[in-house]
């Protein structure tokens, strides 16, 4: 199952071929969404653990196609749950807050803004719990984002 998101996602890739000029995708955005500037350092905060592991995969590719429309439009993206699935998967890590925490903190630090995808479970998520708490006490800007509001958004 997660290699055929990684594929799907390399084939999406594949067929946009970049501007032979500016190395960019036809469709990549250089303007700004809503005044942000470009090239600002998201972090893109989304719960994860669940004992469903088909309910990980679901919000693993959700998340992935919200990073991948920041991209496009110019950010500077780091979303923890894209960045590191792949990796627990592989490496058979834990799964937990409690691993991860030093990890996602420095890559708060690092960011301008979080920006939170309000799928199913974020308001009871540890992590996300912690991620904004985290983002209030270093003062950095957190926007919240449901899935239905991204796409109207950004379609």
């Amino acid at each position: 199952m997660i290699m055929d998101s990684l594929q799907f996602g390399a084939d999406r890739l594949a067929a946009e071929k970049p501007d032979i000029l500016t190395g960019l995708p036809p469709n990549f955005n250089s303007g700004t969404i809503a005044g942000d500037s470009i090239m600002k350092k998201i972090y893109l905060a989304t719960p994860y653990s669940h004992p469903m592991q088909n309910i990980k995969c679901d919000r693993f590719n959700e998340v992935n196609v919200v990073a991948g429309s920041l991209m496009r439009q110019g950010f500077l993206v780091f979303s923890p749950i894209s960045h590191t699935h792949p990796i627990i998967e592989a490496g058979d890590l834990p799964k937990g807050w409690k691993f991860w925490r030093e990890y996602d903190l420095t890559f708060i630090e690092w960011a301008d803004e979080i920006f939170v995808l309000k799928q199913d479970g974020w308001e009871e998520s540890v992590g996300v719990t912690a991620e904004i708490k985290l983002a209030k006490k270093l003062n950095k800007p957190v926007k919240y984002l449901s899935p239905a509001e991204f796409e109207e958004l950004n379609p």
